[in-house]
């Protein structure tokens, strides 16, 4: 059996973090960058994401499990935000990649082990001690942090803190009952 293969995504109106990471030793860390501001924004960030998925998938196959950054309190964006989110969600589902969801605290806690009050520095700095991993833009670390969460998922990635754990079994919780990604979780 080959090592899992996950996808983290932080969703932006502005600039979509994504990274692709493979068991903790294979990252490729992309940006996603809008060129328009009206609803064609979100058809050209849907488009990006699959047509990424797709010249990715040619050289090293789909992801098995993507994991999204799920909404936060987004005040006058949140409707913009949740229209580029379920591009999202659509286009994982239409190249029949499972996902599940992430909550931005629940990203934090993993990374951090605080799921509020934590500051985007804070974050890069835990990423990089735990992982060695760090990049320029935040969106990129918090994909980063979901795809980790996504070999968390997948049993892998080494073992885990008893924040990361909470984390993990909270989102398995919700899959079970269908109320986080798709498709609902059965074990």
């Amino acid at each position: 059996m080959s090592e899992p293969f996950v996808m983290g995504i932080d969703p932006s109106l502005t600039a979509t973090g994504a990274v692709y990471l493979r068991s903790g030793s294979f990252t490729q860390p992309e940006i996603l960058v809008p060129t328009t501001k009206d609803f064609t924004r979100v058809i050209e960030l849907s488009d990006s994401l699959t047509h990424s998925l797709e010249e990715f998938g040619k050289r090293c196959g789909l992801p098995d499990l993507a994991v999204i950054e799920g909404y936060g309190f987004a005040g006058k964006k949140l409707g913009a935000l949740t229209e580029v989110g379920t591009a999202y969600r659509l286009a994982l589902v239409e190249l029949g990649i499972p996902f599940r969801v992430a909550a931005p605290a629940q990203i934090k806690k993993f990374a951090t082990g605080r799921g509020v009050g934590v500051d985007k520095a804070i974050i890069s700095r835990e990423v990089y001690k735990r992982w060695s991993f760090e990049h320029d833009s935040n969106d990129v670390v918090d994909a980063y942090v979901a795809a980790r969460i996504g070999l968390a998922l997948m049993n892998e990635g080494g073992p885990l803190d008893a924040p990361q754990t909470e984390v993990i079994g909270a989102i398995r919780a919700k899959a079970r009952r269908g109320q986080n990604g798709y498709p609902k979780e059965t074990t």
